[in-house]
């Protein structure tokens, strides 16, 4: 018993490790760490999913990051508590960036108005809203240049 509350401490350690290296874009580093934490923890948390797109993001594996935004989202979509629906207005916000929607602005609004556990706004932070406008604005531009 006092083991495996030491290994459940030890992932927890781990996680918050990985969190502050995709906090410094350092990917291969959080990479690491979130792996290390998901083999010490007795159950992955709830936003394991979209904590690893996002560090898929920084590796540059859009597709990737893509099916796992898209995973979190089926297993979240029912629960109506407040982490539950950050994590999926998190989830739905890069999956409108990805088609450069601004619909991205509507699920960061929304975001905006609930009041999650304090950790999930540190694991899944929404863009800040000049890079949602360049992601946006940069479909059009690239629509200029093909017509």
């Amino acid at each position: 018993m006092a083991i495996e509350m030491v290994r459940n401490a030890l992932g927890y350690a781990s996680l918050f490790r990985a969190l502050y290296f995709a906090k410094r874009s350092n990917a291969r580093r959080a990479r690491a760490e979130f792996q290390t934490a998901l083999a010490r923890l007795r159950t992955a948390p709830d936003f394991a999913d979209a904590f690893d797109a996002r560090i898929s993001m920084l590796e540059g594996f859009g597709d990737e990051a893509r099916r796992k935004l898209q995973r979190s989202m089926e297993k979240l979509q029912p629960r109506l508590d407040v982490n539950g629906r950050y994590i999926t207005l998190y989830c739905q916000h890069f999956l409108d960036l990805y088609e450069r929607s601004s619909q991205a602005r509507v699920s960061k609004s929304e975001a905006s108005s609930l009041s999650p556990s304090g950790y999930l706004v540190h694991f899944l932070p929404f863009f800040a809203d000049e890079s949602i406008s360049r992601i946006i604005n940069e479909k059009g531009a690239k629509l200029d240049l093909k017509s």
